[in-house]
């Protein structure tokens, strides 16, 4: 009979830690499953190494990367607002996958055009999602965007 209550005591004990092992992984699971779709791109901004010069190009590349599917966002050209001492374009944007991750590059070239000390404003990339674009039935319009607010965009803060 001692025996008997014993072997039932041993019984719940396994289950009870069995029970707690499996809610523990449930919820490793499940963090693993929404960081893994809730994943967001990241920005990673290096600038020439030189200071920017008259008439030279200052070049500001903006890495824009994430880990899933490559559709999984849509990434818009970057958006700089013109300094006073340097004339700005957007060079040719490069896609391309590096070590699992999915990369969006994106060169901001400065040409300045005086001189003196000076900052290299903010730097804003906008994103979207696949489901933040529909497709609609009018010819003239191929794609809306279905969110009523400016899409989210990955900042790179101004330096000198």
């Amino acid at each position: 009979m001692a025996q008997d209550l014993l072997h039932s005591g041993m019984k719940l004990l396994v289950a009870q830690q069995l029970n707690r092992v499996s809610v523990l992984v449930a919820a490793l699971g499940s963090f693993l499953f929404c960081a893994a779709v809730f994943a967001q791109p990241e920005l990673t901004v290096q600038s020439d190494p030189q200071p920017a010069r008259i008439g030279e190009p200052y070049r500001v590349s903006c890495e824009v990367s994430w880990t899933g599917g490559a559709g999984d966002f849509l990434i818009l050209p970057a958006e700089v607002t013109k300094p006073d001492w340097a004339d700005v374009k957007l060079s040719p944007v490069k896609a391309f996958v590096r070590d699992g991750n999915n990369i969006v590059l994106q060169t901001v070239v400065f040409e300045p055009t005086q001189e003196g000390e000076a900052e290299v404003p903010a730097i804003l990339i906008p994103y979207l999602r696949p489901e933040d674009i529909n497709s609609t039935e009018k010819p003239e319009t191929p794609t809306h965007l279905n969110a009523p607010d400016a899409p989210p965009k990955l900042r790179a803060d101004p330096f000198p």
